[in-house]
């Protein structure tokens, strides 16, 4: 009696490992049958030691925002759609940029003597293009920076670039896009007037406490920063390739005010100027740049983002000298 209720314990034990055997052959089939339909062969390795997976096809439809019934356009899969401001900029296969042509921007923008224009905003802006599968169209039509701020607002253009600065005024009209490129306010003052106030250390504290003369590019975020820098100087004016030099050298302004990169190209330009006047760069303070976007294309802001971080676009003044040397060698 023992020895057949043993029997019959062992009997059941083994039928209950036996079941949850087939229990979980019968829960892995699913995955296998998925498996196999779902793994490309051009991917598998002769030994089947490893496999591939290939990765879903046109997941993404565009959707037609411009018409009153929104119809869909290109709509391979089900599954997602784009983003209305970017659905309609792949439904036209451009993207509409504006180009700062009217302030001193090298190498940002750069000229050459046919009038055809080149340099990193221009390199960064055909690449993005290029990750989003459109064309980039141009547009140079804009005198100033206030036109170009319109043109964002109306959505005559979806971003501009141009060696512009990203600045908390600036921010309150338009979208910015996180920095790409870095520098620092920069001051340059004549030797003599630094050596009459007797501040060759450390001018800093003295413009910052007294009414004085700051020569600053107008139309430009260097006036707000100077603002904020010297709340007591008065700020004077120059236009694009103004002759602030002149201005500082006959006394007639005691500052020039900009950024460490403008400076740097003057400089390497002019190296005479060394000998008449110095620079100091305020290393706490810095000017970085960005890609201005309509504030009707949210979603277009948050893809510049990831382009930036994701292709680490991130320059610094000794990059771009490596990088454009011409635009600062000595002549």
């Amino acid at each position: 009696m023992i020895k057949f209720l043993i029997k019959t314990i062992g009997l059941i034990l083994y039928m209950k490992k036996l079941f949850c055997y087939l229990m979980l052959s019968l829960s892995l089939l699913p995955v296998c049958l998925f498996s196999d339909s779902t793994i490309s062969d051009s991917h598998r390795n002769k030994d089947k030691s490893a496999l591939a997976f290939t990765e879903p096809q046109n997941i993404h439809k565009v959707i037609d925002y411009d018409s009153a019934t929104a119809n869909q356009i290109n709509t391979p899969s089900p599954f997602l759609d784009y983003f209305p401001d970017i659905g309609k900029i792949v439904k036209r296969g451009t993207l509409r940029i504006g180009v700062n042509t009217f302030s001193s921007n090298e190498p940002f923008i750069i000229e050459n003597p046919k009038g055809e224009f080149s340099g990193l905003d221009i390199e960064i802006s055909k690449d993005f293009c290029k990750n989003i599968g459109v064309k980039p169209e141009f547009n140079y039509k804009a005198q100033n920076i206030i036109e170009l701020f319109k043109m964002l607002a109306s959505g005559e253009i979806d971003i501009a670039v141009g060696d512009l600065s990203r600045s908390f005024e600036r921010m309150k009209y338009v979208y910015f896009s996180k920095s790409y490129a870095v520098f620092y306010h920069t001051i340059i003052m004549n030797n003599d007037d630094l050596k009459r106030l007797g501040i060759e250390k450390n001018p800093f504290k003295y413009l910052q406490e007294n009414d004085v003369k700051i020569g600053v590019e107008s139309e430009t975020a260097y006036v707000e920063f100077a603002q904020l820098d010297f709340p007591k100087a008065t700020l004077v004016k120059y236009p694009p390739n103004g002759d602030g030099f002149g201005d500082l050298q006959k006394h007639k302004i005691l500052v020039g005010f900009g950024d460490s990169n403008e400076f740097a190209a003057v400089a390497r330009k002019f190296p005479e100027i060394a000998l008449h006047f110095t620079m100091y760069v305020l290393a706490d303070l810095k000017v970085s740049k960005g890609i201005a976007v309509s504030p009707i294309n949210p979603n277009l802001l948050s893809l510049i983002n990831s382009y930036l971080e994701m292709h680490d676009v991130n320059y610094e003044l000794e990059d771009l000298i490596e990088k454009y040397p011409d635009v600062y060698k000595c002549e």
